[in-house]
């Protein structure tokens, strides 16, 4: 299977249609950069629009079922300023 990332010009995208959250079922949501250098999407994303990031997620079953719309829920771990906690999205349907 061939791995899609998200471009970082997607970036005005999201901003524009009111986005808080970006999922992808890759490792990054966009290709990385350089060892020790912030990817251009996560800049963006993180840093100047404070969205939120879901790497790794299932979306092959759902799309293979014929899932088009549904609910998808995400709770972080409750931690006091705790920033990349893991979670446990449900997606509902």
């Amino acid at each position: 299977d061939a791995v899609t990332y998200v471009s970082p010009d997607a970036a005005q995208w999201f901003a524009d249609h009111d986005v808080s959250i970006v999922g992808a079922d890759n490792p990054a949501v966009e290709r990385t950069a350089l060892p020790g250098k912030l990817p251009p999407l996560h800049e963006v994303l993180l840093c100047e629009l404070g969205m939120y990031l879901l790497e790794m997620l299932t979306l092959r079953e759902p799309a293979l079922a014929g899932v088009t719309e549904g609910l998808l829920v995400v709770a972080p771990l409750r931690i006091t300023r705790g920033v990349n906690s893991p979670v446990n999205p449900l997606l509902i349907v």
